[in-house]
């Protein structure tokens, strides 16, 4: 290729990139001559063998070569509009603006230089004419209130509450992500709107708050129960009917209820089957007709996933000899399911006797103590501090469970885990009954994740009484007027915080086995009969 005397482009051979790759450079000078180099003053040639090159060097890289060479005689890019420019041009500009943002990012931020590197290592890796999800982007999907480390997340949650709680005074830090708040005897005050709220969920609510109602079942009972006024009283507005009107009812008083505690998974399991059951009924359905299928519906429920696998499962310990004469047993705080264990198989004659293991500050052990006591049963009761040293004399281990997680893992009561460790140290058996309603298809590796975070305040009382001894209406004592404790002052020391949680995870290598009302499976069925249920319950209810 021969130069002419008016090309105003750089020199090149045959075998060089087109024109448009320089043609954005353009001398100083008003003549406009080929570029020189420094030294010979020769007219620069450029070739495709550079640097061991066996072709011609791409885009960017002859224009930060023109660039660098040219740099001190004045060659100064052209701005280019995104029009005009190539497509590899304009993927070298983005390239450009993510690293120089996530550069400014770093230095306003220096506690988040890890992330300013993320954002540019994701810039050069990504393609800038695709917009790709994350694969990571649903596991990274947390629920709101697990989430209120966030200010931002924390004053949206408040706002959307129905109570108007205060936050606690000494939070711990550790469980910061969870919902912490000062313990208020009276919720009605606190109300931002009561029209919508009825009075027996009100009644109901302030129970739950004292620990006068307590357990998975007995909580998902006690507010099917009260549903059950909800909708006998419901009077559908003019201009909407009842399969629209009646679920925004139903949350509210769904909403007071996880304000004044968190809602068990036998309880959540319970309200989507209603609404589900709900959405389901004809617009053109009287309502009468439809407030008496819901009220069936909800005894149905009842009878199908409550009372009657209870009776099963019962049945079930007993024929496949789960208990046996002479048998010591050992059980952890109170569980309505092992309570109808044990009170079926005594009653079939099975001579057998029971440990009962407590810990503070519920003390609910003592409620399950009273009603074996009652029966005729042989009975002792321990703290859970010595359950490892009775743990050589126990044959069977029986706990009951909030929820049985999809790996297999079970939630209870705090403490659980600790009698379950000392029964795998001795290989003892633990059985867990439950019922399938309170399986879940999510996974929980620890009690940090997600727990529920008591009144500190009731650490402090060192009496036998436990929360739900007290009269509905009564709190709980200052330190001060009961006996001396050394976490009497614990408000006062600021390098003091007393964390009461209610529920430990049980890992699954723990379990020796599960009894449902679908009969004895290991703990790695739990995830099937999970979802199995969930099919079941979104076919049938």
């Amino acid at each position: 290729m021969v130069p002419t005397d008016d090309d105003n482009s750089v020199i090149r051979d045959s075998g060089l990139p087109p024109r448009s790759v320089t043609k954005g450079f353009e001398m100083a000078a008003e003549s406009a001559v080929s570029p020189q180099d420094g030294k010979t003053g020769k007219a620069v040639r450029f070739s495709g063998k550079e640097k061991g090159g066996a072709g011609a060097p791409n885009d960017a890289a002859l224009s930060a070569q023109l660039a660098a060479e040219k740099g001190g005689q004045g060659l100064k890019p052209v701005t280019k509009s995104a029009k005009t420019m190539s497509k590899a041009e304009r993927r070298e500009q983005q390239e450009r603006q993510r690293a120089e943002k996530a550069k400014r990012l770093a230095e306003k931020q220096p506690g988040s230089a890890a992330l300013a590197g993320f954002a540019a290592h994701h810039s050069q890796a990504s393609t800038p004419d695709m917009k790709q999800p994350s694969p990571n982007a649903s596991s990274l999907r947390v629920a709101t209130t697990m989430r209120l480390d966030d200010p931002r997340k924390r004053s949206k949650a408040q706002k959307q509450q129905s109570v108007d709680r205060q936050l606690a005074q000494k939070p711990v830090g550790l469980f910061s992500h969870l919902p912490q708040y000062e313990k208020h005897d009276n919720i009605q005050a606190r109300l931002k709107k009561q029209e919508n709220i009825h009075p027996l969920v009100l009644a109901l609510g302030l129970k739950y708050q004292n620990f006068t109602i307590t357990g998975g079942n007995a909580r998902c009972v006690a507010m099917l129960e009260a549903f059950k006024r909800v909708i006998s009283d419901y009077a559908t507005p003019p201009g909407t009917s009842l399969p629209r009107h009646l679920p925004s009812v139903i949350s509210k008083q769904v909403d007071l209820l996880s304000n004044t505690r968190v809602l068990a998974a036998s309880m959540k399991t319970a309200i989507r089957a209603l609404k589900k059951e709900i959405s389901v009924i004809s617009v053109d359905a009287s309502d009468e007709e439809a407030k008496s299928q819901l009220i069936g519906k909800i005894e149905e429920f009842r009878l199908e996933r409550i009372d009657g696998p209870g009776t099963l499962i019962a049945q079930d310990a007993y024929t496949q000899r789960k208990i046996k004469d002479d048998d010591i047993i050992l059980t952890f705080g109170r569980s309505s399911t092992v309570l109808k264990v044990l009170l079926y198989a005594h009653a079939q004659g099975k001579k057998f006797k029971v440990i009962v293991a407590d810990g503070r500050p519920k003390l609910e052990g003592k409620e399950m103590l009273k009603s074996l006591v009652e029966a005729g049963i042989k009975c002792g009761y321990v703290l859970s501090s010595a359950v490892p040293l009775l743990m050589k004399e126990v044959n069977k281990v029986f706990i009951g469970a909030s929820a049985v997680l999809g790996n297999g893992a079970v939630l209870s009561r705090v403490g659980t885990a600790v009698v379950c460790n000392a029964a795998k140290e001795r290989q003892v058996p633990v059985i867990v009954v439950c019922e399938t309603y309170k399986f879940l298809d999510e996974t929980r590796l620890d009690s940090f994740t997600w727990n529920e975070i008591g009144n500190p305040d009731e650490l402090v009382d060192v009496s036998n009484r436990g929360p739900s001894e007290y009269p509905l209406h009564h709190s709980i004592k200052p330190a001060k007027q009961q006996s001396a404790g050394t976490l009497a002052p614990w408000r006062s020391l600021d390098q003091l915080k007393l964390l009461n949680l209610h529920y430990d995870v049980t890992p699954a290598h723990f379990i020796t086995a599960l009894i449902c009302e679908h009969g004895t499976v290991p703990s790695t069925c739990a995830l099937s009969i999970a979802r199995i249920q969930a099919d079941k319950t979104a076919n049938d209810f």
